[in-house]
């Protein structure tokens, strides 16, 4: 299921791999930044700052929009005003991230509180066969001035129950009446100390996205 997920979720592809501890990964060398493809008043964000590499900004979300257990937690396009968003793919490295400004603070306020209530009352998806996806929120992860951050875990039934060895981070974060909608897919959830590795990489790589939102307001 966790890679029907991650498509709904990102149009990013994800293949399956055997189960083994998460390789040492190295930043992709810095490359010329391409041209972005953004009119309007959130062209120029330097959207994939943190990434180590240079990937185009666009006026696609990088994160789209998508549900848990049936419950709509992120829309990049209701109500907000002006969107950008990145992708970023290596082997087995999977990133995105969504720009959003809504009209008020309030509004974007609203929009992580949605995240927030929608992935705390979803903790497990399963299908029929018992694969799925469990979502952890992560309160001890905060960015901006208010943010829910979690984890997904995929368990595979046909493997005994044990997890894949895929590992997702999230977050959403708001700064004024901006929202970042973000994830990091990385195969690193063979031990609870490449999983917290995993959750303070994507929490650092997101937060001079984080700290350059103020000027977007």
């Amino acid at each position: 299921m966790h890679r029907t997920f991650l498509l709904t979720l990102s149009a990013a592809l994800l293949l399956s791999a055997p189960a083994s501890a998460a390789p040492a990964r190295e930043a992709p060398h810095p490359a010329p930044r391409p041209a972005p493809l953004v009119a309007g008043p959130l062209a120029g964000f330097d959207l994939d700052a943190g990434y180590g590499a240079a990937y185009r900004v666009t006026s696609r979300p990088g994160v789209a929009r998508f549900a848990l257990c049936g419950r709509t937690a992120w829309d990049p396009r209701e109500g907000t005003r002006a969107l950008v968003g990145v992708r970023a793919t290596e082997p087995e490295w999977y990133r995105g991230r969504t720009l959003v400004r809504y009209r008020t603070a309030k509004a974007a306020s609203a929009a992580v509180a949605r995240a927030r209530a929608a992935v705390t009352a979803c903790p497990q998806e399963r299908e029929a066969d018992g694969s799925g996806v469990d979502h952890t929120v992560r309160d001890d992860v905060a960015l901006g001035e208010d943010s829910v951050a979690w984890i997904d875990r995929y368990p595979q039934e046909a493997a005994g129950g044990a997890y894949d060895p895929g590992l997702t981070v999230f977050h959403v974060v708001r700064v004024g009446r901006a929202v970042l909608a973000s994830y990091e897919y990385s195969e690193s959830n063979a031990t609870p100390r490449s999983r917290e590795r995993a959750v303070d990489e994507a929490t650092a790589a997101d937060r001079p996205v984080v700290a350059a939102m103020a000027d977007v307001n």
